[in-house]
C-alpha cells in the first residue's frame, strides 16, 4: 500500500500503528514489558511503520512531516537494534532537513549578493549593504557547517566586489577594505587565494 501511494504513505504508517495499538497494549498487559514476545511485537511495528514512512520522505521530502511521526515510531521501539534503526533514521532526516533548510538559506542569500554587487549605485553603498548582510544575525547560528559556507559565499561576492570596485570605480583604499573583510570570513582555500592575490 505505502509502495502503491507514496505520497500517501505516512499515513499507512500511522494506521499501522493505530490498529497494531491496542493489541500490544493487550499483549503487553498479558506479559511483561520486557519479556521478548513483546518486545520483539513492538519491534515488528515499529519498524514495518518506519518502512512505510521511508516511502514518503522519498517521495515527498516533507522532513517535518516525517521527523513528527518518527518519534511517534521511535516510542513504541523496545529492542536495541529496533531502536538503533529508528535513531539512525531520525538522524538522517533531521540532517536532510537541516541542508534543505540551509540551501534555500544560502541560495536566497546568493541572490541577494548578486543584485548588491551587480548593482549602478556607489561603491560605498554597496560595501554598506554586503556589510550589512555579513553583520545580520544568521538563521542556523548553531550549524558550524552553515557558517562555514555562509562565510565562503559572503568571501567570493566580496572579491568579486572588490575587484569592481578596484578596476572600474578606481577605489583602491576601498577595495582593499573589502578584500580584507573577505578574507575574516573565508574557509575556502581556493576562495582565501584569489582574495589574496586581489589585495596583492
Amino acid at each position: 500500500k505505502a509502495k502503491q501511494s507514496p505520497t500517501q504513505a505516512h499515513l499507512v504508517s500511522q494506521e499501522l500503528m493505530g490498529h497494531a495499538w491496542a493489541s500490544l497494549k493487550i499483549l503487553t498487559s498479558l506479559l511483561d514489558e520486557k519479556d521478548p514476545v513483546a518486545a520483539h511485537s513492538h519491534d515488528e511495528v515499529a519498524l514495518a511503520a518506519a518502512d512505510c514512512l521511508l516511502h514518503f520522505a522519498r517521495e515527498t521530502k516533507d522532513w517535518a512531516a516525517v521527523l513528527k511521526t518518527l518519534k511517534q515510531i521511535q516510542s513504541l521501539a523496545r529492542g536495541p537494534s529496533a531502536k538503533e534503526t529508528i535513531q539512525s533514521y531520525l538522524k538522517t532526516v533531521s540532517d536532510n532537513a537541516f541542508f534543505d533548510r540551509a540551501t534555500v538559506e544560502l541560495d536566497g542569500l546568493s541572490k541577494n549578493l548578486q543584485a548588491i554587487v551587480g548593482a549602478a549605485a556607489p561603491a560605498e553603498d554597496r560595501f554598506a549593504q554586503v556589510r550589512a548582510l555579513v553583520d545580520a544575525s544568521p538563521p542556523l547560528a548553531d550549524e558550524p557547517n552553515y557558517l562555514a559556507a555562509r562565510g565562503d559565499l559572503f568571501a567570493n561576492w566580496l572579491q568579486q566586489l572588490a575587484l569592481r570596485v578596484n578596476n572600474e570605480d578606481e577605489k583602491y583604499a576601498l577595495a582593499l577594505k573589502i578584500v580584507r573583510l573577505g578574507l575574516t570570513l573565508c574557509r575556502d582555500a581556493e576562495i582565501r587565494q584569489k582574495l589574496v592575490d586581489a589585495q596583492n
